[in-house]
């Protein structure tokens, strides 16, 4: 690979080299790659046509999650989610046994790979709460509970420094990857300090009965997490952005 030292700068192609940015820098080297006319028709590039075809339904997908349960992500999340979620999603693509390769899709039944799914890998949600929610799903009336058992804040709770409040967060959501629709409501309980040494059961309801052209056919997925504030003059402002909030995925129920 070639650097520009020269006063001449370009972009693009231009006598069998290409030039590009980086760092500053301006590198040369030489173009290469197949054409879209070889992608499309060369029998030699089968399984790349296969494995794009499948990588892009996987991006697809996961972009319908994540629209999906944006509410709750919104709450904590990392940067590297989106290509997470992704590839998670591959693995459940990949799952199909009904399809032939590069027509693979996400089967109902293979959702379940999401369950315990973190979205903020910077603050798991087993390493800050130290206990099990309990995921009731009713696909008949839609009713869909998450209950966090009473405990002691103080021991129960990871608290990051400089919080003084937490409080839960409950998502669900009903998910039709075939049709890429969905239907989702939230809930969050009310704040609670972290010295409270007894902190009654917590229930977040999420009554997907009434969601809007949807039945209940389809993966719900229910997740919880936990925020973390800091009082001020009785002011609860989110603490750094919610970079310490833990999101997480608890219960998949894919109707199957």
């Amino acid at each position: 690979m070639a650097e520009q030292i020269g006063l001449i700068k370009y972009k693009g192609n231009l006598g069998g080299l290409s030039g590009y940015a980086q760092g500053g820098k301006t590198l040369i080297r030489r173009a290469g790659g197949g054409s879209k006319e070889q992608f499309n028709n060369s029998p030699t590039m089968e399984r790349t046509r296969e494995n794009a075809a499948e990588f892009g339904n996987a991006a697809t997908s996961g972009k319908l999650l994540r629209d999906a349960l944006r509410i709750v992500i919104a709450q904590g999340s990392d940067k590297y989610l989106t290509a997470r979620v992704t590839q998670k999603m591959s693995e459940v693509i990949k799952k199909d046994g009904v399809n032939a390769r590069g027509q693979r899709g996400v089967l109902d039944d293979e959702t379940s790979l999401f369950e315990g799914f973190d979205f903020n890998r910077n603050a798991v949600f087993g390493s800050v709460v130290y206990l099990k929610p309990e995921v009731n799903v009713s696909r008949q009336d839609g009713n869909i509970s998450a209950k966090v058992p009473a405990h002691n804040a103080k021991i129960v709770i990871a608290a990051p420094r400089g919080a003084t409040h937490y409080r839960f967060l409950g998502c669900a959501s009903n998910v039709n990857f075939e049709a890429s629709e969905f239907a989702t409501v939230d809930g969050e309980s009310d704040f609670i300090s972290i010295v409270n040494s007894a902190v009654p059961e917590t229930t977040l309801d999420l009554n997907l009965g009434g969601a809007q052209n949807q039945a209940l056919t389809s993966p719900i997925f229910v997740v919880v997490g936990v925020s973390f504030f800091q009082d001020v003059n009785g002011e609860k402002y989110p603490l750094k952005n919610g970079a310490f909030n833990a999101v997480k995925i608890v219960k998949v129920d894919t109707g199957v």
